[in-house]
């Protein structure tokens, strides 16, 4: 049964930060005091306090505020973004409530470092250095994630260790490389093209499929190259080639699902492939994994791996139509600084109970992901409040969700039944 039935929309009011826009304020059909430890739980929260029952998200543009008995949402555009908006915030809570026995409730006061609280941390020298006129206008300018910490070059070491979280850019920075070529994106402290121009402008990828003949691929490979076209002023051109894996078998469905993570900590993110029509000493559709490791020229084939239920050390055996790989999921559940994966094989039977589903976690290390430590879940595992079913189809979504234990950044596998 869902938290909320909806947010009704109660009035607008003016906005006195962006004139012409409103400010919507909608009531809940339930109170929200029992959510609200849990929505503080989650990312872009800006103000937790738990004596006034009230918990502030940044979003952009603006903010937006819950109450127990009421919900408050700046800088909408009309009323009928503003009805969507609450529509779409009934679902979070929603989802937010259903699954709230895999977050930590906050029951501390939280906020996000205040301008003041910035400036406090820096050198206070007024150096210009960063761009800025004062270290105050730099502070807020940081404060509100649209500059980069590392604009300033006598920030100590302590303060940076301090605001490491706050300093971050919302964007990552991801990067592809091959060859000496290299494309970037993310590494933003703009989230919107409206509030200014990105570093990394989303590169341009061109499609090849493997099935092609060779001599037919290197002529769309050499037209793609020579490819150029001005647009607004610049001059565009292809940043890479994404190649299709269509030549394997048919039906493998390599690529069905994607999960990137550092698996073996050397700074580079490595890639794990689900082919979950993958055929394993004899038995079809079985499933797999390929596991590509990351390195300073971009993704390597020499490392790469591949895993499946037959695999020394791994639980079970591989069995038809188990379609181990369908959801994968990445984080570092047990907090040693390495990621660790899930996968699931929502067909797996489980004695006489057809389709129960299970998923494998696979913990990281320095050499990579290894089998030695991985576990077997499922719906008879020890503890769980479940229990096995018939097409009951265990991991069939997997999510790792944010869990802090003593400021140790780790992930809580989730595991959603379809």
């Amino acid at each position: 049964m869902p938290f909320l039935d909806a947010i009704r929309l109660t009035r607008t009011l003016p906005c006195l930060a962006e004139p012409g826009k409103i400010v919507v304020v909608g009531t809940p059909s339930h109170p929200l005091e029992e959510v609200l430890p849990y929505l503080a739980a989650l990312p872009n929260v800006i103000a937790y306090n738990p004596d006034a029952g009230a918990v502030t998200f940044r979003r952009q543009p603006g903010f937006l505020t819950l109450y127990t008995d009421r919900v408050y949402i700046t800088q909408v555009a009309d009323t009928e973004e503003g009805l969507a908006l609450l529509s779409a915030l009934t679902e979070a809570i929603n989802a937010t409530w259903e699954h709230r026995d895999q977050l930590v409730a906050v029951t501390a006061r939280r906020r996000v470092p205040r301008p003041l609280d910035v400036w406090a941390l820096l050198p206070q020298t007024n150096c210009k250095e960063c761009g800025f006129p004062t270290c105050l206008a730099f502070a807020m300018k940081l404060a509100a994630k649209q500059a980069e910490l590392d604009k300033c070059p006598y920030v100590s070491e302590e303060a940076r260790a301090q605001l490491a979280e706050s300093a971050a850019p919302p964007v990552r920075l991801v990067s592809l490389s091959a060859d000496g070529r290299e494309a970037n994106a993310g590494n933003e402290i703009a989230l919107f093209r409206h509030e200014k121009t990105f570093y990394n402008p989303p590169g341009l990828f061109i499609r090849l499929r493997a099935s092609t003949p060779l001599e037919a691929l290197k002529a769309q490979a050499q037209e793609a190259a020579a490819y150029t076209v001005e647009y607004v002023g610049r001059r565009l051109t292809i940043d890479g080639f994404a190649v299709q894996a269509d030549s394997a078998e048919a039906g493998d469905w390599f690529g069905a699902a994607l999960e990137a993570g550092d698996f073996d900590g050397d700074g580079y993110a490595d890639l794990a492939v689900g082919v979950i029509g993958e055929d394993i000493a004899g038995a079809a559709d079985a499933g797999a994994v390929h596991l590509f490791y990351g390195a300073g020229g971009g993704l390597n084939a020499a490392r790469n791996a591949l895993w499946h239920q037959d695999s020394p050390g791994v639980s079970d055996v591989a069995e038809e139509a188990d379609y181990f790989g369908t959801a994968l999921a990445v984080g570092d559940f047990n907090g040693d600084g390495y990621a660790d994966l899930a996968v699931a094989a929502p067909e797996e039977d489980l004695g006489d109970v057809p389709n129960a589903g299970a998923v494998h976690v696979f913990l990281g290390a320095a050499g990579g992901l290894t089998a030695e430590r991985s576990t077997f879940w499922h719906g008879h595992s020890p503890g769980l409040n479940d229990a096995a079913e018939a097409n009951g189809y265990f991991g069939a979504s997997l999510a790792a969700l944010p869990w802090r234990v003593r400021g140790a950044g780790l992930y809580l596998p989730l595991v959603l039944r379809p």
